[in-house]
C-alpha cells in the first residue's frame, strides 16, 4: 500500500469576537445554573396568585345580567330614575339621543352587554365621556334604568319592523 498522507486543515486562529461570545456564553450559563429551584418557584406562585383576581372576575362576568330585565314595574321605575337622575338631559325621554348618543340604535362604542352598560353608568370605564355622577348610584337602580333603556330597544326594533 502506497503511503497517502492525509492532510488536515487547521482550525481557524480564534477572533476576539469569538473569543468574547464564548466567554459570555460561559456566563450566562453559570447565571442560570446558579439560580435556586425555591427562586423559580416563588417566582411561578406569584404570578398565579397575581393572576386568580382576573380569573374570579372573569367567572363572575359571566353572571353579571340584570336581574329586572323583561319586568314590568322594574322597567316603570327605571323609567323614573332615568328621568330623575337626569339620563334624559343628554339622551332624550325615549332615547333618541341629543347631547350624547341615541341609546335605541345599535351603535355602542364599548358594547352593548348589561355588565358593559352597567359598568358605564357607574362610571368604571375611563375611556367614557359619561359624566362619572353615578357611581354612587345603587345597584339595583342601575338595574332598573337598564331595563327601561332595553325596553326602548325592544320598541324601536318593534317599531322598524
Amino acid at each position: 500500500m502506497p503511503n497517502v498522507l492525509i492532510y488536515r486543515t487547521l482550525p481557524a486562529a480564534p477572533t476576539a469576537r469569538s473569543i468574547a461570545g464564548a466567554r459570555d456564553w460561559r456566563a450566562r450559563t453559570r447565571a442560570a445554573v446558579r439560580t435556586p429551584w425555591w427562586v423559580v418557584i416563588a417566582l411561578l406562585l406569584a404570578a398565579l396568585l397575581l393572576a386568580a383576581p382576573n380569573l374570579a372576575n372573569s367567572q363572575d362576568t359571566a353572571k353579571n345580567t340584570n336581574p329586572f330585565a323583561g319586568n314590568p314595574e322594574a322597567i316603570h321605575e327605571g323609567r323614573a330614575l332615568y328621568i330623575k337622575n337626569g339620563c334624559s338631559g343628554c339622551h332624550g325621554v325615549m332615547g333618541g339621543g341629543g347631547m350624547a348618543v341615541a341609546l335605541i340604535d345599535d351603535n355602542w362604542k364599548f358594547g352593548d352587554s348589561d355588565e358593559i352598560l352597567f359598568k358605564l353608568i357607574k362610571g368604571e370605564i375611563p375611556e367614557s365621556t359619561m359624566p362619572k355622577l353615578w357611581g354612587a348610584l345603587p345597584a339595583d337602580d342601575v338595574w332598573k334604568m337598564l331595563a327601561y333603556i332595553r325596553s326602548l330597544r325592544s320598541e324601536a326594533d318593534k317599531g322598524a319592523r
